[in-house]
């Protein structure tokens, strides 16, 4: 499953960038294993695609917000930071402030 993430400094809510991840169902089963059992279903994709990017070096931290894609929009490489100017001309809702 591929998410974009897009990631705010919790402070000031400034943007910090967006990174898109592509995590599988063994990524997703290692974070089911680490959450909680109130947990909603389906979090683990979530926290598996924010571990993934923090691994791969492309999460700043601060606060992140994630939305699955269904494709990698052309042009935009996976696991890396990406500015506000490279992911704007995909309109995406999520590149805020």
């Amino acid at each position: 499953m591929i998410f974009w993430l897009s990631f705010a400094d919790p402070q000031t809510g400034a943007f910090l960038g967006v990174a898109i991840v592509q995590v599988d169902e063994d990524d997703a089963q290692a974070a089911r294993d680490r959450l909680p059992p109130a947990s909603k279903p389906g979090a683990e994709w979530l926290i598996a695609a924010a571990q993934l990017a923090w691994d791969m070096g492309c999460n700043p931290g601060g606060e992140v917000l994630g939305a699955p894609l269904p494709f990698v929009p052309p042009g935009l490489p996976l696991n890396r930071l990406l500015t506000r100017e490279q992911v704007e001309p995909y309109g995406h809702s999520q590149v805020t402030t």
